[in-house]
């Protein structure tokens, strides 16, 4: 889910330049502050991983998320970079969280294989992102699919809440 927000800014550029009348190539900044909010965390984000514990942190992560596609939503042009860079902030506990999670959960003779399988959710997201988000666009608009990426988001944060056991206390 943290992938499929971040890749969802290039992805939906076409509409979200248009809605805000800025010109096509001004989506590298957006992107370049996504990926820039991710760096902060991971730079930073060790501690939030040591006080929450790896759950907690995706669901930060998650909730940071949804809240940089509501920002879009936003008649405000300028404020578009702050979504971008909570979009990229919710995005980076995904790796290290997740890769706690696992290092310390999966069997050891299928660790390599559960590995494999969660980086594969990487492009997964962006593949899901560049299937879906053009297709709600189409149906409803672009706010229609900015509000469908904040409740997908959102609702996988409440979803995972039973997977907090998982943290040590």
């Amino acid at each position: 889910v943290s992938s499929f927000l971040q890749r969802m800014p290039p992805t939906i550029a076409p509409a979200l330049m248009e809605a805000h009348g800025l010109q096509p190539q001004m989506i590298g900044y957006f992107s370049a502050s996504n990926i820039c909010g991710s760096i902060v965390f991971l730079v930073m984000g060790a501690p939030l991983l040591r006080r929450f514990g790896s759950v907690r942190s995706l669901q930060i992560g998650l909730c940071l998320g949804a809240l940089g596609a509501l920002v879009f939503m936003l008649p405000f042009t300028p404020l578009l970079i702050m979504g971008t860079v909570l979009m990229g902030l919710g995005y980076g506990p995904s790796t290290p969280a997740g890769s706690d999670i696992l290092q310390r959960h999966a069997p050891a003779r299928h660790r390599v294989l559960i590995f494999s399988v969660k980086q594969a959710g990487v492009p997964a997201g962006g593949i899901l992102a560049g299937l879906l988000l053009p297709q709600l666009i189409d149906i409803g608009g672009l706010d229609l699919c900015l509000l469908a990426c904040f409740l997908f988001a959102g609702a996988t944060a409440m979803l995972i809440t039973p997977y907090r056991r998982l943290d040590p206390p």
